[in-house]
């Protein structure tokens, strides 16, 4: 056999490198079928966290966090795409189905908790896969970018934290359980906090018209002298600028409010 035969390239080679010469696409591998698996191919030890529970949490670093996660939902919409499913945004495909609202209303729930807890806003990516024939869950992915100097140094390069965390169908409907019973927790501790806060600011309404005194002060000056039912304030520069008074007046101690501390 001549020497040039056998040097030819085999027909698969040779069909690759007319592909990568035209530039076509190349076939990226498949994902892991079982959803576990595919859990278990991204970074990170798995745990179920406060901030998404129920679900299979994972904490990595990036050098680009918005490329990290491109690249995640490319992964879930190829796995999701393989077990005929069809992958979107949850806040859009909860439009028609109820088990994705009541996943986004946890997510929106989380978000205000936090924001009232004094963290600022995190734009988070959240993906669903619904079967295309039931438009039923299948599972849910959702990424999120550190805040602002969550961040690590690791061989002189700043990393970033990045948090993704993995639902099935039962798990999602839990999570979004979890966390409206948790907003309707913080909401009725926050009335509680508020008529506290009412009473308080009526007590001490009572006890100062009651009982006012020279040198206390009022919402728009002090008291400088008293004559039940009237009390001479003097008003404080401010408030005389913006009211057109003078420097001081006698007043109704029933019109005097107490300076908010």
């Amino acid at each position: 056999m001549p020497l040039w035969k056998s040097a030819r390239p085999t027909r698969g080679l040779a069909v690759l490198l007319a592909c990568l010469a035209s530039g076509c696409a190349v076939m990226t591998p498949a994902e892991p079928a079982a959803w576990q698996d595919f859990v278990a191919a991204f970074t990170g030890e798995p745990f179920e966290s406060l901030q998404y529970p129920a679900g299979t949490t994972k904490v990595a670093l990036a050098a680009d966090v918005p490329s990290s996660i491109e690249a995640g939902n490319a992964r879930f919409a190829r796995w999701c795409a393989a077990h005929s499913g069809t992958s979107g945004p949850v806040q859009q495909l909860a439009r028609s189905s109820a088990a994705l609202a009541n996943f986004q209303e946890g997510l929106a729930a989380k978000s205000n908790a936090e924001q009232a807890s004094g963290l600022t806003f995190v734009s988070v990516s959240a993906l669903a896969c619904v079967d295309k024939g039931s438009d039923g869950l299948i599972a849910l992915m959702v990424s999120a970018p550190g805040r602002r100097g969550e961040t690590e140094v690791k061989d002189g390069k700043v990393l970033n934290v990045l948090t993704r965390a993995f639902f099935t169908a039962e798990q999602a409907a839990r999570f979004g359980s979890v966390y409206q019973a948790r907003e309707a927790e913080r909401s009725r501790q926050a009335a509680v906090r508020l008529q506290e806060r009412e009473a308080q600011k009526t007590e001490a309404m009572r006890r100062f018209q009651s009982n006012p005194r020279v040198g206390e002060r009022t919402t728009i000056g002090v008291i400088v002298d008293v004559r039940p039912p009237l009390a001479l304030v003097q008003y404080d520069e401010r408030y005389r600028a913006l009211s057109n008074r003078p420097p001081a007046e006698w007043l109704p101690i029933a019109s005097l409010s107490p300076e908010s501390r």
